[in-house]
């Protein structure tokens, strides 16, 4: 399982009640962070899985139009030899991705 915010990330294997647990403080900041800087934030969950996957099912069961999300500034020969959440979202969804540096 991996819990990301910004650029950091931390695999834990566990179960979804710690996952929920530790990873409701990171949505919280981040929201706050959000807020903060002026953008509204309707809806935030914790969920466990691989994470592109997880974005591109979440857009898809809450009929979300748009996505969008930060670059963590690899090269093009880094994301593509280590993978990119974000190039492998805008490769999958079916709605608007906007990649933020």
């Amino acid at each position: 399982r991996l819990m990301v915010m910004g650029a950091s990330r931390v695999t834990i294997r566990t179960d979804s009640d710690f996952i929920e647990k530790h990873g409701r403080p990171v949505i919280e900041a981040a929201t706050l962070i959000a807020d903060k800087n002026g953008c509204k934030i309707s809806k935030a969950d914790v969920l466990a899985g691989s994470t592109a996957r997880e974005i591109i099912d979440y857009t898809g069961k809450h009929d979300i139009d748009t996505i969008v999300m930060g670059s963590r500034g690899l090269s093009d020969i880094g994301g593509l030899l280590l993978g990119s959440v974000s190039h492998k979202v805008n490769q999958l969804a079916t709605c608007t991705c906007i990649t933020v540096r």
